[in-house]
């Protein structure tokens, strides 16, 4: 479970509430600390363009906590999955590309793919991914930032990175449905899109935030989804 940029493990550990799911469901969660860059903000490394400079290999230290954990706690060696908010979400697509050979499925919650990530994305197999984004996202942009107007790096829109993952899984078909509106106050609601196969398991879900910020629903922002148990679920039902 990976926190955003500029916070700390300590931070998501506390609002996610996924301590306390492990502690009742009887798994194994680890929060990982991002390398802290010349600005004094943690974050993991995913190339973004005021990380020009940084070479810390992320994509390995994430492998080595896995690994120690399996060694050391014997944790599974198959249902192993990926989470994170923001900066988090960001890696965990990353993941999704780049460690497909040890995480079963990923969960990015206000998250993008860089587009040199994008662009080089091949997994050794397709995992399933369960995606949170809001619209109105004022940091993760939901139309992406083609421009680099913000000074993270060019990154792209939500649809084109929904039509990747469609096209590495062969998802040829699609669903949507709305969630009930339980806090018709929060000033959002939640969108489901499904895309799937009739043929295989493999599945990409987009809970779609319409009018949501860069928020863990549930937490803060909307409340029609509680993003931390639907994440569980999903990771639960994957079929291995």
């Amino acid at each position: 479970v990976m926190h955003g940029y500029s916070s700390q493990a300590s931070s998501i550990a506390g609002y996610s509430g996924f301590r306390e799911l492990a502690d009742r469901e009887k798994f194994i969660v680890a929060f990982p600390q991002g390398t802290t860059d010349a600005e004094g903000y943690p974050f993991f490394n995913v190339g973004y363009a005021f990380h020009d400079d940084v070479s810390v290999n992320d994509l390995g230290f994430i492998r080595f906590v896995v690994e120690r954990l399996q060694d050391d706690y014997a944790a599974s060696r198959e249902h192993v999955f990926a989470t994170g908010m923001s900066n988090g979400g960001d890696m965990s697509f990353y993941l999704a590309c780049e460690a497909s050979d040890i995480f079963a499925a990923f969960a990015p919650v206000a998250g993008t793919m860089m587009q040199h990530i994008f662009q080089a994305c091949s997994p050794e197999a397709y995992r399933p991914i369960m995606a949170v984004n809001g619209t109105a996202d004022d940091v993760t942009y939901f139309n992406g930032d083609l421009e680099n107007q913000d000074g993270w790096g060019v990154y792209l829109d939500m649809p084109t990175i929904v039509d990747l993952w469609r096209g590495l899984g062969q998802l040829g078909q699609a669903d949507e449905s709305n969630l009930p509106d339980l806090a018709p106050n929060d000033g959002s609601r939640v969108v489901l899109k499904r895309y799937f196969s009739d043929e295989h398991p493999r599945e990409f879900l987009l809970y779609q935030v319409e009018n949501g910020g860069h928020d863990w629903p549930g937490v803060w922002g909307n409340m029609d989804l509680d993003t931390t148990g639907e994440i569980w679920k999903f990771f639960t039902k994957v079929n291995y």
